[in-house]
């Protein structure tokens, strides 16, 4: 795990610095990526299990990615070089030096809560992707609670699906001291104005329960809100999203976000097992996805997802990491402090007469058609 001094310098400067030896044949290019990590999972003999730990740990990976020249579309083939395990305060110090190696409008980290169904390792290789793929310089960091990883369980006949969501949702529900931890040590490293919280799947649930309750992680951000909060394919029931988890969350981030489909295969099935509608997806008649006050809603079913076409047409369109069109509207809007007007400017998105966001299926600009675009004040 733990390699040379320098490569700990490595995930300090971030992004760009680390380069492998091995050529790459045209037109593959070659760079490295590094994301940072808070792991809530139990270590036994060296080696992740599925069990909460007694306490957190930090720690960074470096990957060396090959790919082509369209990042939105084509899957990263990339290679996980190195992982370093920080101390509390060393992580401190390197993120907060990453975060702010932007401009100052800029620095910002993204925290990435998983969903159901992600072992550690696929939870850093999803975040890696969605850094990658989202273009952005801005620091990811993902939580990593011990979620099942596979999505599937031991069970009597039928119950494939449902006997490992409830043993995740039981695992995210006894996460939510951990999380507040987490979320605590990297309020220290950059402050609430910095971050961006984005809570995926079943990470909706750990998040939400966690900072719905007074407690001094929820006083501390109506004091510092979050610059944003970032909800993508929530499995919450969609009733208990819109009238109290949306009221609970707006006093502790400038700006509250709900990203839904109609195509979320992922959370049909949870919608069948809950007996009930999930936030994240868009149905009824008319099909309309959750609409209220201050509550900002953006319908991705349209908007440009990374995959051949087997994915298209078999995948579960639940993953953030492929979800190109919503990662450019994270990152390069929201994150960077764009008001929700930008996307008109650079035609990502329309304005439905309802009152919500529809990304259309178009490749993002290039990155310098959002200097056409005003910040918040």
């Amino acid at each position: 795990m733990r390699r040379l001094f320098s490569i700990w310098i490595v995930g300090i400067v971030g992004t760009g610095c680390f380069h492998t030896t091995r050529p790459v044949a045209r037109p593959l290019t070659a760079r490295a990526d590094t994301v940072w990590y808070i792991s809530a999972r139990a270590r036994e003999q060296g080696r992740v299990v599925r069990r909460l730990a007694d306490s957190l740990e930090f720690g960074f990976v470096v990957s060396s990615l090959k790919y082509n020249d369209d990042p939105f579309a084509k899957i990263r083939d990339f290679t996980v070089r190195d992982s370093v395990r920080l101390s509390r305060s060393a992580f401190v110090e390197s993120l907060r030096h990453r975060s702010y190696s932007a401009s100052t409008i800029d620095s910002v980290a993204i925290v990435y809560v998983h969903g159901f169904g992600t072992w550690q390792h696929e939870a850093l290789t999803h975040t890696i992707q969605s850094h990658v793929r989202s273009q952005s310089r801005i620091p990811w960091v993902v939580f990593s609670w011990p979620s099942r990883g596979s999505g599937v369980t031991w069970p009597r006949a039928g119950e494939i699906f449902a006997r490992a969501y409830w043993e995740d949702s039981a695992s995210a529900m006894a996460s939510k001291p951990a999380f507040a931890n987490a979320l605590h040590v990297v309020l220290d490293a950059v402050g609430g104005d910095h971050v961006l919280l984005v809570a995926h799947s079943l990470g909706a649930q750990l998040t939400s329960e966690a900072l719905a309750t007074d407690n001094p992680l929820r006083r501390r951000l109506v004091a510092d809100p979050l610059r944003a909060f970032a909800f993508f394919a929530p499995d919450l029931d969609a009733n208990r999203f819109r009238d109290v988890v949306v009221p609970a969350m707006l006093p502790i981030t400038q700006r509250l976000l709900l990203y839904a489909s109609t195509h979320d295969r992922t959370l049909a099935l949870s919608k069948s097992v809950n007996k009930g509608n999930r936030a994240g997806l868009i149905g009824g008649s008319p099909r309309l996805p959750i609409i209220a006050a201050r509550l900002e809603t953006i319908d991705v079913t349209d908007g440009v997802v990374a995959g051949g076409w087997l994915q298209h047409i078999f995948g579960s369109h639940h993953g953030l990491n492929r979800a190109s069109a919503a990662l450019f509207d994270i990152t390069q809007l929201v994150a960077r402090g764009f008001p929700a007007e930008c996307r008109l400017a650079l035609g990502t998105a329309t304005m439905n007469v309802a009152g919500y966001w529809t990304l259309i299926n178009t490749a993002p600009p290039a990155l310098s058609a959002t200097d056409m675009c005003q910040r918040h004040e």
